[in-house]
């Protein structure tokens, strides 16, 4: 990674269900000195649902945005007022 040798930067193990507390222990003993993060299946699965449910509020933030702007934008313009009430 980034021009460095002998640097895992994913590690990828399958256990048994139950037995994420003691492979979580073991790593932390083998890999005290060395920055690593560790996360396991439901961690990821929580950070996934909330990305798609940030993604979806910031959808309806734009679509509500655009809905109200483009009436707002005509409306200071003076669109579809006759010449004598645009003066």
């Amino acid at each position: 990674m980034f021009g460095r040798t002998d640097v895992a930067t994913d590690i990828q193990i399958y256990s048994i269900p139950g037995h994420n507390a003691e492979i979580a222990t073991d790593l932390y003993t083998l890999l005290m000195n060395e920055p690593y993060r560790l996360q396991d299946k439901h961690i990821i699965e929580l950070f996934v649902k909330r990305d798609f449910a940030e993604r979806r509020a910031f959808t309806a933030l734009y679509v509500v945005a655009f809905a109200l702007g483009i009436p707002a934008i005509l409306v200071a313009s003076g669109f579809g007022l006759s010449d004598r009430r645009k003066r």
